[in-house]
């Protein structure tokens, strides 16, 4: 199968238009450019891609990781959104004569599992972007696994499930918690700065994966959303609703009014707000960066995989379904 042909699906997916040859117009005269911004732990690069994805420019800026203490990665969310800016703002200048008028949507893939927790209603960040590989959740971590009820729940499912094999209980059985996973990192901050547990309760907290964050400041706090992509790593997320899990949510005490509501990868996470690109350009993909590059070298047969090499190593292989 050649490669135009695997692509033709992330094409249709990215415009609103029928499937047309390259040299077809759309109704507006107007050929649809696509700004596509890619937020890794080092680094945020920028690309304006044309509807047959020609790179028509791109723009890169290095991130600081900050390591304030043993076992500490974070970023500084003020340093993370200028840097933003200014390379999405740096890819639309370098596209001249083409104008922000000619992009037609937003997508967005970003590395996982980096948490932070912000204020409802002031936009204000009340911690560091808490990174995948910050290990300072250990000791959370571990109680969780070694706890009564988690020990019951995975020996109730082993007994169970020779006699109903379901997904689900075979999951239970084997489910084993993890520092990456971003439940214990905000249950960290909640130790760490206990005034967070207050306003939690108050409702006055947000909380979210960098692209939750990104999502919200871009739309002026008009969305607080997340997609299946990101969600599904994050240690709260039951695989088999599609939504977040009552069970993990309520045994981890985390009230799930703090959580996003998730969406598909492929759909409407909101607009910019016009004041900070000089148009609502529509925010129509968000996807883990694996994710996205699984997408990209059109890994779409069972069985397939991809070695992701960068600030961390990932292997990852095609078990079910493309949906797509």
């Amino acid at each position: 199968m050649s490669i135009k042909f695997k692509l033709g699906n992330l094409i249709r997916l990215t415009s609103n238009t029928e499937d047309h040859e390259q040299s077809c117009a759309l109704p507006s005269s107007k050929v649809p450019y696509i700004l596509s911004v890619d937020i890794g732990t080092s680094s945020i690069r920028a690309y304006l891609f044309s509807k047959t994805f020609e790179l028509i420019c791109s723009s890169q800026r290095q991130q600081t990781v900050h390591c304030p203490e043993a076992h500490a990665f974070e970023l500084d969310p003020a340093e993370l959104w200028s840097t933003l800016l200014v390379v999405i703002h740096n890819t639309i200048e370098s596209a001249r004569p083409l104008t922000v008028d000619d992009i037609t949507c937003l997508g967005i893939s970003t590395l996982r599992n980096s948490v932070i927790l912000w204020d409802r209603k002031t936009g204000e960040t009340y911690s560091n972007i808490i990174l995948w590989n910050d290990t300072r959740s250990t000791r959370q971590t571990m109680a969780a696994n070694s706890s009564f009820t988690w020990k019951t729940i995975r020996h109730v499912s082993k007994l169970i499930y020779p006699f109903i094999q379901t997904a689900r209980l075979s999951t239970l059985s084997n489910l084993e918690f993890r520092t990456q996973m971003i439940a214990f990192k905000l249950l960290w901050l909640f130790e760490r700065k206990p005034h967070l547990v207050k306003y939690a309760r108050q409702n006055r907290l947000l909380f979210g994966c960098i692209e939750t964050w990104i999502i919200w400041k871009l739309t002026g706090g008009q969305e607080h959303l997340t997609d299946v992509s990101c969600a599904s790593s994050t240690g709260l997320y039951d695989p088999f609703q599609s939504e977040w899990s009552t069970l993990l949510c309520k045994n981890l005490g985390i009230q799930m009014n703090l959580l996003p509501t998730i969406k598909p990868t492929y759909g409407q996470f909101g607009k910019c707000d016009p004041a900070i690109f000089g148009r609502a350009i529509p925010i129509t993909t968000v996807i883990g960066d694996v994710q996205a590059s699984i997408f990209g070298q059109c890994v779409c047969h069972l069985g397939e995989s991809i070695i992701t090499l960068g600030t961390g190593a990932f292997i990852n292989i095609l078990t079910g379904r493309v949906s797509a």
